[in-house]
Protein backbone atom coordinates (compact mmCIF):
# COMPACT_ATOMS: atom_id res chain seq x y z
CA UNK A 1 0.00 0.00 0.00
CA UNK A 2 2.78 2.42 0.92
CA UNK A 3 4.83 1.33 -2.07
CA UNK A 4 1.95 2.01 -4.46
CA UNK A 5 1.36 5.48 -3.06
CA UNK A 6 2.78 8.46 -4.93
CA UNK A 7 2.79 10.53 -1.76
CA UNK A 8 6.13 11.36 -0.14
CA UNK A 9 4.59 11.23 3.34
CA UNK A 10 2.30 8.35 4.32
CA UNK A 11 0.35 8.49 7.59
CA UNK A 12 -0.71 5.21 9.16
CA UNK A 13 -3.34 5.37 11.90
CA UNK A 14 -3.87 2.59 14.43
CA UNK A 15 -6.06 2.19 17.47
CA UNK A 16 -3.64 -0.39 18.87
CA UNK A 17 -1.22 1.39 21.14
CA UNK A 18 0.54 -1.87 22.01
CA UNK A 19 1.18 -2.56 18.31
CA UNK A 20 2.66 0.89 17.81
CA UNK A 21 4.89 0.40 20.86
CA UNK A 22 5.98 -2.97 19.48
CA UNK A 23 6.99 -1.28 16.22
CA UNK A 24 9.05 1.27 18.15
CA UNK A 25 11.04 -1.48 19.89
CA UNK A 26 13.80 -2.65 17.51
CA UNK A 27 14.49 -5.66 19.76
CA UNK A 28 10.94 -6.99 19.47
CA UNK A 29 11.17 -10.26 17.58
CA UNK A 30 7.55 -10.52 16.48
CA UNK A 31 7.53 -11.48 12.77
CA UNK A 32 4.85 -8.93 11.83
CA UNK A 33 6.67 -6.11 13.61
CA UNK A 34 9.89 -7.10 11.87
CA UNK A 35 8.19 -7.12 8.45
CA UNK A 36 6.63 -3.68 9.06
CA UNK A 37 9.95 -2.21 10.22
CA UNK A 38 11.62 -3.66 7.12
CA UNK A 39 8.94 -2.11 4.89
CA UNK A 40 9.48 1.23 6.62
CA UNK A 41 13.22 1.06 5.93
CA UNK A 42 12.54 0.17 2.28
CA UNK A 43 10.13 3.11 1.99
CA UNK A 44 12.79 5.47 3.33
CA UNK A 45 15.11 4.22 0.61
CA UNK A 46 12.45 5.33 -1.89
CA UNK A 47 12.44 8.79 -0.28
CA UNK A 48 9.13 8.22 1.46
CA UNK A 49 8.36 9.03 5.05
CA UNK A 50 6.00 6.83 7.04
CA UNK A 51 4.39 8.28 10.15
CA UNK A 52 2.49 6.18 12.65
CA UNK A 53 -0.27 7.70 14.76
CA UNK A 54 -2.47 6.32 17.51
CA UNK A 55 -6.17 7.11 17.53
CA UNK A 56 -8.84 6.26 20.06
CA UNK A 57 -10.90 3.17 19.19
CA UNK A 58 -14.69 2.97 18.94
CA UNK A 59 -15.37 6.69 18.76
CA UNK A 60 -16.84 6.65 15.26
CA UNK A 61 -13.74 7.37 13.17
CA UNK A 62 -15.03 6.26 9.77
CA UNK A 63 -11.92 4.55 8.42
CA UNK A 64 -11.15 2.92 11.76
CA UNK A 65 -14.66 1.47 12.09
CA UNK A 66 -14.32 -0.04 8.60
CA UNK A 67 -10.91 -1.47 9.51
CA UNK A 68 -12.48 -3.09 12.60
CA UNK A 69 -15.18 -4.68 10.41
CA UNK A 70 -12.57 -6.07 8.02
CA UNK A 71 -10.45 -7.35 10.91
CA UNK A 72 -13.45 -9.25 12.31
CA UNK A 73 -14.13 -10.82 8.92
CA UNK A 74 -10.47 -11.81 8.54
CA UNK A 75 -10.36 -13.25 12.06
CA UNK A 76 -13.30 -15.53 11.26
CA UNK A 77 -11.46 -16.91 8.23
CA UNK A 78 -8.20 -17.65 10.09
CA UNK A 79 -7.70 -21.27 11.10
CA UNK A 80 -5.97 -20.32 14.36
CA UNK A 81 -2.55 -21.81 13.58
CA UNK A 82 -0.25 -18.94 14.41
CA UNK A 83 3.50 -19.12 13.98
CA UNK A 84 4.19 -18.27 17.60
CA UNK A 85 2.19 -21.31 18.70
CA UNK A 86 4.91 -23.46 17.13
CA UNK A 87 7.48 -22.21 19.65
CA UNK A 88 7.42 -24.17 22.92
CA UNK A 89 6.78 -22.09 26.02
CA UNK A 90 9.72 -23.84 27.70
CA UNK A 91 12.04 -22.46 24.99
CA UNK A 92 10.71 -18.93 25.47
CA UNK A 93 11.17 -19.22 29.25
CA UNK A 94 14.72 -20.51 28.82
CA UNK A 95 15.60 -17.57 26.53
CA UNK A 96 14.18 -15.09 29.05
CA UNK A 97 16.12 -16.81 31.84
CA UNK A 98 19.35 -16.77 29.78
CA UNK A 99 19.01 -13.05 29.11
CA UNK A 100 18.24 -12.30 32.76
CA UNK A 101 21.28 -14.29 33.89
CA UNK A 102 23.47 -12.56 31.30
CA UNK A 103 22.36 -9.14 32.56
CA UNK A 104 22.85 -10.25 36.16
CA UNK A 105 26.32 -11.62 35.32
CA UNK A 106 27.32 -8.34 33.65
CA UNK A 107 26.24 -6.35 36.71
CA UNK A 108 27.91 -8.87 39.03
CA UNK A 109 31.22 -8.75 37.17
CA UNK A 110 31.31 -4.96 36.84
CA UNK A 111 30.16 -4.13 40.38
CA UNK A 112 32.67 -2.71 42.85
CA UNK A 113 30.48 -3.27 45.92
CA UNK A 114 30.36 -7.06 46.16
CA UNK A 115 34.01 -7.84 46.89
CA UNK A 116 33.21 -10.20 49.78
CA UNK A 117 30.67 -12.13 47.73
CA UNK A 118 33.18 -12.41 44.87
CA UNK A 119 35.71 -13.88 47.32
CA UNK A 120 33.37 -16.83 47.91
CA UNK A 121 31.83 -16.87 44.43
CA UNK A 122 34.27 -15.59 41.79
CA UNK A 123 32.15 -17.06 38.97
CA UNK A 124 28.82 -15.29 38.49
CA UNK A 125 27.02 -18.36 37.13
CA UNK A 126 27.91 -20.47 40.18
CA UNK A 127 27.05 -17.56 42.45
CA UNK A 128 23.66 -17.25 40.79
CA UNK A 129 22.91 -20.95 41.23
CA UNK A 130 23.94 -20.97 44.89
CA UNK A 131 22.18 -17.72 45.78
CA UNK A 132 19.05 -18.96 44.02
CA UNK A 133 19.05 -22.17 46.08
CA UNK A 134 19.64 -20.26 49.31
CA UNK A 135 16.83 -17.84 48.49
CA UNK A 136 14.48 -20.72 47.78
CA UNK A 137 15.30 -22.40 51.08
CA UNK A 138 15.00 -19.17 53.02
CA UNK A 139 11.64 -18.30 51.48
CA UNK A 140 10.47 -21.94 51.62
CA UNK A 141 9.62 -21.85 47.92
CA UNK A 142 10.60 -24.85 45.83
CA UNK A 143 11.08 -23.93 42.18
CA UNK A 144 13.20 -26.89 41.26
CA UNK A 145 13.67 -30.50 42.27
CA UNK A 146 17.19 -29.94 43.59
CA UNK A 147 15.87 -28.30 46.80
CA UNK A 148 15.29 -30.77 49.60
CA UNK A 149 13.60 -30.11 52.92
Amino acid sequence: MVKASREKIVNILSDSRSSLELLRNPRAGHPSAHAIRKSTINAKAEVKEIRFYWLRAHVGTKGNERADELAKIAAQKVDGNYDYEKIPLSWVKSKIREEAILKWRTRYDSSQTNAITKTFFPDAKKAYATIRKLSQRRSKHKYSQDIRE
